[in-house]
């Protein structure tokens, strides 16, 4: 890809040449998804693309980071069995466990409640 003229400016063309590569890699999958990922990032950097400290920004994201979080204490839920009591407690609530329904309602009201404390918890603007 990188030998095909596309018309593209040098940083372009090598930039759809990783793309395509990485694309390859998770198709074909010789290596798992992330590393993958994380061989493209590198080619962009040592190809002269971009500069590491642009190409690597947005790992640095909040955002990034609460979803690894968010996953990471998921799987220590399930690995545990909290996840599976929780769920059960839920739904040995009187009247809970009577309908689909109510079963989504209860879980939308925890989900709720637990936003709206994580919110409290981080930012004091969500609450005058």
């Amino acid at each position: 890809m990188l030998l095909v003229p596309l018309g593209l400016e040098r940083p372009q063309h090598t930039l759809a040449a990783v793309l395509l590569g990485v694309v390859v890699l998770w198709v074909c999958e010789p290596v798992s998804f992330p590393i993958g990922g994380l061989i493209g990032v590198g080619a962009v950097v040592i190809l002269g693309v971009a500069p590491a400290d642009d190409v690597l920004a947005p790992f640095g994201s909040s955002t990034v980071f609460t979803f690894i979080g968010a996953f990471i204490l998921a799987r220590a839920m399930l690995r545990h069995g909290l996840a599976r009591r929780f769920a059960f407690r839920i739904l040995s609530l009187p009247g809970v466990a009577r309908s689909t329904f109510r079963v989504v309602v209860a879980f939308g009201v925890i989900t709720a409640l637990l936003s709206a404390l994580r919110c409290a918890w981080r930012c004091s603007s969500c609450w005058p």
